[in-house]
């Protein structure tokens, strides 16, 4: 997937927001308030009926004072999987001032992001990379098997399997600072 270039206007309001780009050699990503939830529904023991995953974090470039980026995605493979590291998600910039997008492999905790942006003297930089945030703090796992189930009552579910990882990573814990593997001036 290309990271869609976004055009800049150099006024004082935009160089207020990128007055480090002249650091976009030295970027480096930071990843805080992490936070990872999955849900599976069997309604009998061999037919799975609902299952969703979710991945949210913020996202920040030390190049970049502003903004904070968003990043989430709700995942497009099913139990247990549910992110495998193919898929690209977008972040979301409400100042739309810089692009970003990430993976995710769950079962790795590969995180890969990749960034593109431009400054108010008109250089464009992109960066990417990677971190983990696997074993980052406590997951909570729920598997309850309904002991009211029967085959003759169907309406009710037989299988409820939930996670829910609030990692060490922000909300009062640590952030993961990172060095992009690439970063680049794009002509």
């Amino acid at each position: 997937m290309k990271i869609a270039s976004i055009a800049l206007f150099a006024s004082a309001a935009t160089a207020a927001v990128f007055d480090t780009c002249k650091d976009s050699p030295n970027t480096e990503f930071t990843v805080d308030r992490y936070f990872f939830d999955s849900f599976a529904e069997y309604s009998t023991p061999s037919h799975l009926a609902k299952d969703n995953g979710k991945i949210e974090f913020d996202l920040m470039l030390s190049s970049v004072k502003k903004p904070i980026l968003r990043c989430s995605a709700t995942s497009v493979i099913g139990y247990p999987i549910y992110f495998d590291g193919a898929e690209w998600f977008d972040c979301k910039d409400r100042s739309d001032q810089v692009a970003a997008s990430f993976s995710y492999n769950l079962k790795t905790g590969d995180l890969k992001i990749r960034s593109e942006w431009n400054c108010p003297n008109g250089s464009s930089w992109k960066a990417s990379g990677k971190t983990n945030v696997g074993g980052q703090g406590e997951c909570e796992h729920f598997d309850y098997e309904n002991p009211n189930w029967t085959v003759a009552n169907p309406k009710k579910w037989y299988r409820r399997i939930s996670t829910t990882c609030a990692p060490a990573i922000g909300y009062g814990g640590e952030t993961i600072t990172f060095k992009p593997a690439k970063i680049e001036s794009v002509a």
